[in-house]
């Protein structure tokens, strides 16, 4: 069984500009995500046994290829709200207004997950980007402005490591016509 989750990837040129923003901006003792762990969570699935897995993985490429199924052009977030969510410890980035169609491909991983036994929380989806976990406090600047674009999503491995948790891509679909 593998500890699995779909999200959004950020290229590494956002992944990078989040950085030198929290690096620039905000000063706290808190632990930082690592740059190459930013993403933003579709739907997390816990362990996941390999049949499972595969399933999900057969599920996603019926509905996402062909690639002439899909829009022309990628998605732009407009993350423009720095938040804490205060029991999990983490501080976030968020978007005041989310492209629909990805509020709906989160829902559609959700219930895809739910159809083979796996448990999916209740609550309406609030898509954000971790940038400190074990946060105590919103920092007094609370303001950002980051435009990101979004061309894909993945499946991913969350593995315990020496080095803390890494996040491994096992596939990827695109999200835009080639």
């Amino acid at each position: 069984m593998k500890r699995l989750f779909f999200a959004l990837d950020l290229n590494d040129t956002d992944k990078h500009t989040i950085t030198l923003w929290r690096e620039q901006h905000l000063s706290l003792t808190a632990k930082p995500v690592k740059s190459e762990n930013l993403h933003i969570t579709l739907a997390f699935l816990g362990m996941v046994e390999p049949e499972q897995q595969q399933t999900l993985m057969e599920f996603c490429d019926q509905q996402f290829l062909p690639q002439t199924s899909q829009p022309k052009k990628h998605f732009n977030i407009d993350c423009n709200q720095l938040a804490l969510f205060k029991k999990a410890k983490a501080l976030y980035l968020g978007c005041q207004h989310f492209p629909k169609p990805l509020i709906k491909l989160a829902t559609l991983l959700s219930q895809q997950a739910i159809e083979l036994g796996i448990i999916q929380e209740s609550r309406q989806y609030h898509p954000h980007i971790t940038i400190y976990r074990k946060a105590k406090s919103l920092p007094d600047n609370s303001k950002c402005q980051l435009d990101l674009t979004i061309n894909s999503f993945s499946l991913y491995h969350s593995k315990s490591t020496p080095d803390g948790v890494s996040y491994i891509p096992l596939k990827t679909w695109s999200l835009v016509q080639k």
